[in-house]
């Protein structure tokens, strides 16, 4: 990103001719003669990212005339001090947190507690902070899911990180259909008519707001019938106990119509599942096997004959409990075949 003649106030210092010029340190330092000493423990701070490599050295002007900036308006000079660069000046600023350099130990726990969205953003400032990021994603995972890259039930998220993201940041219904590359691995497989912004997109808000109970309830819908198991569990963990126990009871209801939503139902991907008339087998089994875990472990049952990958489900969130419970099936069953028919391509209210 660069900042450009366009930010400059009237009055500016004088035009170089030529276009606009790179902004150097020297012209800086002229500008600040006065603000030297506001700024000196965050230029500082710039030296230090540059030579641990968080920061470009291109860019450190760009972070110095920042500081610089800043400074100037808490002080009541900015005029003074615009005045006496060049109009015409041109600089690239830095990306995120380096426009306000951070020592590298407050950096690391920074990200030590935040979510995937946020990572993803420190990841892109330097390759230190990619490691690092990959690090903290890869043991965030091992935390909160069992779910894991190259599992059947989960979409090709390329990276621990990414997947990390999903889960800790669950997206907008929007973003999660509309264009761009983000969310491709689900939006690559679904029905033109529900990625068009003129036939379907219109309708829906801006963004979902997962602080709304309706907002939640709609995404958790969308989730089960467009979604990869990634993508359902980051939603319902934004829901609470009670919400939990009405969407266990509409589980494979909403599953069972995901043939509608998908372009090519005959030839799913693998997350979608083995099943080419009603796609469901790699999601449902995924959550069956980790509430039977979790129903074990609740009821101080033996889990020593599953996997150590999923005995570790008996600490996660427990996000559809009771999912297997003869009355949740039979009374789905019954719904199904009294809505569809016998088929899930013929009609019922919930498409």
């Amino acid at each position: 990103m660069e900042l450009g003649v366009r930010s400059r106030p009237r009055g500016a210092g004088p035009v170089i001719r030529g276009g606009p010029v790179e902004l150097t340190m020297e012209m800086l330092l002229r500008a600040c003669a006065d603000l030297t000493e506001a700024c000196e423990a965050k230029w500082l701070l710039v030296d230090e990212a540059v030579g641990a490599g968080r920061l470009p050295f291109c860019k450190a002007p760009g972070a110095f005339y920042l500081i610089a900036q800043r400074a100037a308006r808490r002080a009541g000079t900015y005029k003074e001090f615009r005045a006496k660069l060049p109009k015409n000046f041109k600089c690239r600023v830095p990306d995120f947190y380096v426009t306000a350099p951070l020592p590298t130990e407050l950096i690391h726990t920074l990200m030590q507690f935040a979510d995937g969205r946020t990572l993803a953003r420190f990841s892109i400032c330097s390759p230190q902070l990619r490691v690092r990021a990959d690090k903290i994603a890869s043991e965030g995972l091992a935390r909160i899911t069992t779910l894991r890259l190259g599992q059947r039930a989960v979409a090709r998220w390329r990276t621990e990180l990414r997947l990390f993201a999903v889960l800790t940041s669950p997206p907008n219904l929007r973003s999660l259909l509309g264009p761009g590359t983000a969310w491709a691995p689900i939006r690559d497989h679904v029905d033109e008519y529900y990625t068009s912004y003129h036939k379907f997109l219109v309708y829906l808000d801006d963004r979902t707001n997962y602080n709304l109970e309706d907002h939640r309830a709609y995404m958790v819908k969308y989730a089960l019938r467009l979604g990869d198991a990634a993508v359902i569990e980051g939603v319902m963990r934004t829901t609470d106990s009670d919400e939990r126990h009405e969407h266990r009871r509409n589980f494979y209801k909403y599953l069972y119509t995901r043939k509608r939503y998908l372009k090519n139902y005959l030839d799913p991907p693998a997350w979608y599942g083995a099943d080419a008339r009603y796609g469901t087998e790699e999601i449902s089994d995924h959550f069956l096997r980790v509430e039977r875990v979790q129903a074990a472990a609740a009821a101080r049952e033996s889990i020593a004959e599953y996997s150590p990958l999923l005995q570790s489900a008996a600490k996660h969130d427990r996000y559809f409990p009771g999912l297997d419970e003869e009355d949740v099936i039979e009374t789905d069953w019954e719904t199904r075949v009294l809505n569809f028919g016998g088929d899930s391509d013929s009609g019922g209210e919930d498409y």
